[in-house]
């Protein structure tokens, strides 16, 4: 795991989330996998908490499943993700020390028996990252922050 700083997008190598060397910044805990997906939506106008990526055994032991989460430190109407690539979601959750809502982005991806290598892994992951990536190229980033502005999020 790594951190990142929301404002300049300097990387560290950090465990903890700590503030920017370079500019104080507080930092968030993402994953290099989906550095590129977590600059464009800070660049969108979105805040970001907290971001990952990994790959852990099936609960039944047979095959894998990866996981990506990016939660926002805000709570965004789903209608600000309209039509997500294959096998993204939104989700909200609450925050019990905050006592406040907030809205997550998250893609589940399925490796079954047999298709669960570290090759066929990584590849999948590469599909879903890029159309995530292609998705959010999409989106212009003046319009984004006007629709966040309009819905009270900016």
């Amino acid at each position: 795991m790594m951190v990142m700083c929301p404002h300049c997008f300097e990387i560290f190598p950090e465990l903890w989330v700590v503030p920017c060397h370079k500019c104080g910044t507080k930092t968030f805990a993402t994953d290099l996998s989906i550095v590129n997906i977590v600059k464009r939506l800070i660049e969108l106008g979105f805040r970001i908490a907290y971001s990952c990526c990994y790959t852990d055994d099936n609960e039944d032991g047979i095959g894998k499943t990866t996981q990506i989460k990016i939660e926002f430190s805000e709570n965004y109407p789903s209608a600000l993700f309209p039509e997500l690539p294959p096998e993204w979601s939104t989700y909200e959750s609450y925050d019990i020390d905050t006592q406040r809502k907030y809205t997550g982005l998250q893609c589940i991806c399925e490796h079954p028996p047999g298709e669960c290598n570290d090759d066929v892994v990584n590849f999948d992951k590469m599909v879903t990252i890029t159309n995530f990536e292609t998705w959010l190229g999409m989106k212009d980033p003046d319009a984004c922050k006007a629709l966040l502005l309009l819905y009270g999020c900016g």
